[in-house]
């Protein structure tokens, strides 16, 4: 990144160098030859170190630097006029003390009638920690392939073995070198193995897959394995199959025979790394493992016996109970529970397994298993939240404005409300993008993105849809007169120019807007589609009348009438509106 920028040239002071060195994406500083003062530092510095501009100002290079940095100043102070680049990575400090890895460039210039040095930063932090996070990961992935409990595998897209580990292996009476390069399919006995396609083809279409798996043993006798199993594409593009199982043969074998072996049953379960219990059908606890002991604070003697709402209330209850009830009807059942745990919440995947009778009909009771997946959900989340969000302006993006439009359409026919689609395209917007760069044209769009959210309502919706395309939802309205006055309001926002300001510099760029309604009535029969395609074609008559107007969209057949001359409340040059 750093080799195609190049250091300010002798005539640092014109204006347009510094408003390119401002505006740089990338990190640079400006110091003192001798002093290593700092002279000058642009947006995206004060942004890496976390401080603001005047602070950092009256800070050398050394203040940046990791105390143990020390050597590095003897390298830049030996730096001469004509060496060229001096290259290195180096620790600095952030504001608030956390050390980054950054990659130095530094060349020697005039700043100011001063001898000074330009560095471009690079911040290589990240691909440090990543590089030593693949490798404790790699050596900690292979211990726990060979060493787990766990039955690991992976098979291609066709069920042949390309690996397996001991556990797995032992577990079904074989060494690990008879079963590569072997179908997977042939060791599940007859009956079940015509699931076995059926289970290939799920992977495929969903990339993961998870459930009971009946295999059968060397010695003729069946294993059940609870697996979660998913795809995985390594380095060289080749699509596998990761399974991981847990053997739960003797599990299930000791609970239904808990009254011979108790002991054994227990000693197995509290080794999980979950909680687990059994339910009889009147959802009485028969037996609970060592975690349940914490979560309900009571030794399991006390719990054994006890009816599930009489440990969790009537509210705790609400949650669980229609899936306790369909397991005992025979179906396997997932869900999610949130609990409270020392002021926090958390979250638990629950997994409801009946255990049939002889008979393969009659529900003896449930297996319930419990594990906490708080850290899972809140990445989960977190990653939602990134891929709805536009980077760029922080509103939401297509993505996250299309379900907010779905959910917004169905509570207007519930309430029987007016609602209001608007799509806007900036007039001009190219020209300031040719003209100035795409920095520029950034900060224009950041800007018009402010000026937006500060227009429309708290309960409306503003989003960028992509390049310089917003929308705009608009619920509960009384008639159309709301969303032609806010889309005036819009037209408005535009009418004083964008200044940006570069120190004592000011850029002043003028740009319009064109904007397209849609409504959707009670009788409408609309998707969200159709109403954005009639959004989205009162726009393209919005450009095509003339620019700087709105149009509505009069119908799912037509548009509105042409526009209308600005009234007596209109100055001479404001944008002319398009009225019903």
């Amino acid at each position: 990144m750093t080799e195609s920028i190049h250091p300010i040239p002798p005539h640092a002071g014109d204006d347009q160098f510094k408003l390119l060195f401002e505006l740089n994406p990338v990190p640079m500083l400006v110091n003192h030859a001798d002093s290593l003062k700092l002279l000058a530092v642009n947006q995206a510095a004060l942004d890496l170190y976390g401080l603001e501009r005047e602070a950092m100002l009256k800070l050398s290079l050394e203040d940046l630097i990791h105390p143990d940095e020390s050597a590095l100043f003897d390298n830049v102070r030996e730096l001469l006029p004509g060496e060229g680049d001096h290259r290195g990575v180096w620790r600095h400090q952030h504001r608030d003390g956390a050390t980054l890895f950054l990659e130095c460039v530094t060349r020697t210039m005039k700043f100011d009638a001063q001898a000074a040095q330009l560095t471009v930063l690079r911040d290589v932090t990240f691909e440090r920690r990543a590089v030593r996070a693949m490798e404790s990961s790699e050596k900690r992935f292979r211990d726990l392939f060979e060493h787990t409990l766990g039955c690991i595998c992976v098979h291609d897209l066709e069920g042949i073995m390309l690996s397996i580990n001991p556990a797995a292996a032992s577990s079904l009476g074989y060494s690990v070198g008879e079963l590569l390069d072997t179908d997977l399919g042939e060791l599940i006995p007859g009956p079940y193995r015509q699931k076995f396609p059926d289970y290939l083809l799920r992977l495929r279409a969903n990339g993961s897959d998870r459930g009971l798996l009946v295999l059968r043993h060397r010695d003729g006798s069946l294993r059940t394995w609870q697996y979660h199993n998913r795809l995985f594409v390594d380095a060289e593009g080749v699509t596998s199959v990761m399974a991981s199982a847990q053997n739960i043969t003797e599990l299930r074998a000791a609970q239904q025979a808990a009254h011979r072996s108790e002991q054994q049953m227990r000693m197995i379960a509290d080794a999980l790394p979950l909680r687990l219990a059994y339910l009889n059908q009147e959802l009485r606890l028969e037996f609970v493992n060592s975690r349940y002991e914490t979560y309900f604070g009571q030794h399991r003697d006390a719990l054994v016996g006890k009816r599930l709402d009489q440990l969790l209330g009537a509210h705790g209850m609400e949650k669980p109970l229609p899936y306790l009830q369909r397991a005992l009807g025979g179906q396997r059942q997932q869900f999610e529970l949130e609990r409270a745990e020392a002021d926090q919440r958390r979250f638990d995947e629950v997994t409801l397994l009946p255990e049939f009778a002889e008979d393969g009909k009659s529900v003896l009771g449930i297996y319930a298993m419990a594990q906490d997946i708080t850290d899972r959900k809140a990445e989960k989340e977190h990653l939602v939240r990134q891929a709805q969000s536009d980077a760029l302006t922080a509103l939401p993006n297509r993505y996250g404005f299309s379900p907010r439009l779905q959910r917004a359409m169905e509570r207007a026919r519930d309430q029987h409300m007016l609602l209001a689609l608007m799509y806007l395209d900036l007039d001009g917007f190219k020209p300031v993008n040719d003209r100035y760069g795409h920095a520029v044209g950034d900060l224009v769009l950041q800007a018009f993105a402010g000026r937006l959210r500060a227009t429309v309502r708290s309960s409306d919706v503003a989003a960028r849809l992509g390049g310089d395309e917003f929308g705009v939802l608009m619920e509960g309205l009384a008639d159309q007169s709301a969303a032609i006055a806010m889309a005036e309001r819009i037209l408005a926002t535009v009418a004083s120019p964008f200044v940006l300001r570069d120190g004592t510099h000011a850029t002043e760029v003028k740009i319009g807007i064109s904007i397209g309604i849609a409504l959707l009535h009670q009788e409408s029969s609309d998707d969200a589609q159709m109403l954005a395609q009639r959004a989205d074609e009162a726009l393209y008559e919005a450009k095509r009348g003339g620019r700087g107007i709105w149009r509505l969209a009069q119908s799912e057949t037509g548009l509105a009438a042409p526009a209308l001359e600005p009234g007596p409340s209109h100055a001479p040059g404001s944008p002319r509106v398009a009225g019903p």
